[in-house]
């Protein structure tokens, strides 16, 4: 690997090892996309409740995770569990 597209020489974590990788075998879109998902996984790794934005971000892609966060816009929506969604849905 060329040091000039190392972010970190030294890797000490999983997160820079990623980091690396990313930047040795991917295009620009996709480097951005890879470091959007890594942020999101950080902030998991210090808060497990924040898990689920790594979740939705992987379920709807970079474009409409995009659109998500904009029609959220700081907003706190609260989902129904399973069983109620199931209820109301039920026909």
């Amino acid at each position: 690997m060329n040091n000039d597209t190392l972010i970190v020489s030294e890797e000490k974590s999983l997160f820079q090892k990623k980091i690396n990788k990313i930047l040795k075998e991917n295009v620009s879109e996709e480097i951005i996309k890879d470091l959007i998902k890594l942020h999101y996984l950080k902030l998991a790794s210090k808060n497990e409740n924040q898990y689920v934005l790594v979740e939705i971000y992987e379920l709807l892609g970079s474009e409409l995770f995009a659109e998500l966060i904009e029609l959220i816009n700081g907003r706190t929506v609260q989902f129904p569990d399973r069983e109620s969604f199931k209820e109301s849905v039920h026909i």
